[in-house]
């Protein structure tokens, strides 16, 4: 398996085990953002101060929620984590898509 792929999906794996299943949002962007963040939500905007105020405000919103990574897939500068998202305790939750590049 090509390293520098896997090196990439671990890279995701832990950015957003850092900023939402942890709750540090301003360390995972220190730590793994670019100069430049383009949020493909269309409830959030663009940019690492937005993406740290949305992370807040779920969470604060969703206080119980869990996110747990059930794929991630690589290819090229490509990488996408396919995840499930339980807004409440004994909610059937929803499919998550992340793309990163």
């Amino acid at each position: 398996m090509n390293e520098q792929l896997e090196m990439n999906k671990k890279i995701v794996f832990e950015f957003t085990d850092l900023a939402f299943k942890q709750r540090k949002p301003e360390e995972a962007v220190a730590k793994y953002q670019g100069t430049y963040y383009r949020h493909h939500n269309p409830s959030a905007k663009d940019g690492s101060e937005a993406f740290i105020g949305f992370v807040k405000w779920f969470a604060q919103t969703y206080p119980s929620f869990q996110i747990s990574a059930k794929r991630i897939i690589a290819e090229g500068d490509l990488v996408v984590m396919h995840s499930h998202l339980v807004h409440e305790p004994g909610g059937r939750g929803n499919t998550v898509m992340d793309r990163f590049t």
